[in-house]
This record gives C-alpha cells, structure tokens and sequence, in this order.
C-alpha cells in the first residue's frame, strides 16, 4: 500500500504491508541519493519466501517522491535527522495499525548507520534483527572523499528513463538492467521533458561527516542479532574484523556485486537474510498447555 505521510514538516512517499500474525515487521532505510525502490526485488523475494514479512519502506527527506510542506525548507541531511525521520516513520505505522510483531530493521549504506544508531540507543521497540547492506566505517569514510570527482561524471540529465537505466548499467553502478529499470526512476524527476537527478550529491557535502561517524560501534552495540553482507572483504576494517572474530555478528560476503548489492543477487541477499532470521532472530517458539506456538 503506497501511502503519503506527513511527519516533521515532510510529505513521505511511504510503501507498506502490514505484518501477518507471528510474522516481523521488516523496515527499509535506503542510502543517500537513492530511494524506496532500490529495494523493490529484495521486498518481493522476502514476500514470496517463507519470511512472509510485513514490509516498510520509504523516500528518505529530500529523495524520491518525499517533498518539504515548506518548499523553501533548507536542505537537511544530518544522519541526526535522518535518525529522527526513521524513528517517527516506524512509530507512526506501529501505533496506527497497534502492531506488536518483531521488527527486522534493514539499511543499506549510510542507511545501515541511520538503522544502527536507533538500534543501539534502543528507540525503536522489540527489534530482533538488524541488517546492514555493504557499510563499514572505515571504507564509507574513504569513499566519500572520491564522490566529487565520481559525480561530475555522471550526466546532468536523460532524455528518458530507459536511457538512464542503461547508463547505470553500462557505469557498472549496477550489474542488472532489470534492476536499474526498478530503482533508477526513483532517483529522477521530469523537469522541461528532461530527466534529472532528484538530489544533487555535491550539494550534501556540510552533511558527509555525520553520514557513517560511529557506525562500527553502532552496529557492534546494537541490541539485536546482527547480520552485515558486504561486496567484497577488502571493505572490513579494524573493529569489525575484530568484532567477527569475537563472534559479535554474521559476516557473509559477495564476490559478485556491486554496492547496491541487493539489487544485483536480491535473490542471494533475500536467502541470506531468511536463513539469518531463522537461525538467529527469530523469537522463540513458547511452550503452552502442551501446546507450540509462535507469538
């Protein structure tokens, strides 16, 4: 269900399903110049698969189809806000639908340090999993540096969508055209017959540094069962290596994506977060008069 919703002076283009009994609530915080949408082939494999989750997922402020009440509103895209904007999305639909189930808290990117901050400062109620999507401290950090130079290759504009879903593959941003024809749409707008950015990514750098500052210990400290899947290994850095080693989380690495890894194998990310779930957050199953249930 496709729902507008106004929250801290923002229209949120919101997508969601509630949770069928004794099933979690799985919530979707995408990255910065991304939108709802990356996510789309995760959410139907997950709909599809034993999971049967509830589903949550929005445009972040100042992505996708989400607009300021107040136009004139000056750009804010401190991972404080974005923090704020996830906790009051996820409350929202809690109280409005009287929810109880368990919630399965997904973020890729920066958005797996939006996911982790609330998750280890314990402000969202009964969260058993949490699953960051190719996000280390260290590695964020150090790209970001790299991102001026990326960005100015990239055109100012299509003259359609199919244009664009075609340069996201052939720029390797993506490996799947039917991926890029699913997400690269909600990363533009129609502006003169013209198909433009929807955020310009040069105009966020006053907000890089609070983007992934503190998200190892985040992730480390969160009170939930904890899954990070990365592109690659060279991505780990120091606490998370020691973090692993000490067993404080589930590390699987894909050698075959990208960093938009969900959109390349959603099938392989779907299946690990399932087999994550099972083994490690699902509540337990509670005995009573005799009898197995699942509460």
């Amino acid at each position: 269900m496709a729902e507008t919703v106004e929250l801290r002076g923002q229209k949120f283009a919101t997508y969601f399903i509630s949770p069928p009994p004794s099933k979690p609530l799985a919530v979707f915080q995408h990255g910065i110049g991304s939108s709802r949408h990356t996510f789309t082939q995760l959410i139907d494999f997950l709909l599809a698969s034993d999971l049967q989750p509830g589903i949550l997922s929005f445009d972040a402020r100042s992505h996708g189809e989400t607009t300021p009440i107040d136009p004139s509103e000056p750009l804010d895209l401190y991972a404080e806000t974005l923090e704020e904007d996830l906790e009051a999305i996820v409350k929202y639909y809690l109280d409005k639908y009287s929810i109880k189930a368990p919630l399965l808290i997904i973020g890729h990117s920066m958005g797996g340090n939006i996911a982790s901050q609330l998750c280890k400062a314990n402000r969202l109620p009964n969260v058993r999993g949490l699953v960051v999507l190719d996000a280390v401290e260290g590695y964020a950090v150090q790209s970001l540096s790299s991102m001026p130079s990326l960005v100015k290759t990239w055109p100012s504009s299509f003259a359609s969508l199919d244009e664009a879903a075609e340069w996201g593959v052939r720029s390797r941003q993506l490996r799947s055209i039917e991926a890029a024809r699913t997400s690269v749409p909600g990363m533009l707008k129609n502006v003169d017959g013209r198909f433009v950015w929807v955020l310009d990514l040069l105009s966020t750098k006053p907000f890089w540094d609070s983007w992934f500052k503190g998200l190892d210990q985040a992730f480390l400290g969160a009170g939930a069962s904890r899954l990070l899947i990365l592109a690659g290994t060279g991505r780990l850095d120091k606490d998370l290596l020691l973090g692993q080693m000490q067993g404080k989380y589930q590390l699987v690495v894909f050698n075959d994506c990208g960093h938009f890894l969900h959109e390349d194998r959603p099938n392989k990310v779907g299946l690990t977060i399932v087999d994550f779930w099972d083994r490690n957050a699902k509540p337990p199953v509670i005995p009573k008069f005799g009898k197995f249930r699942d509460d």
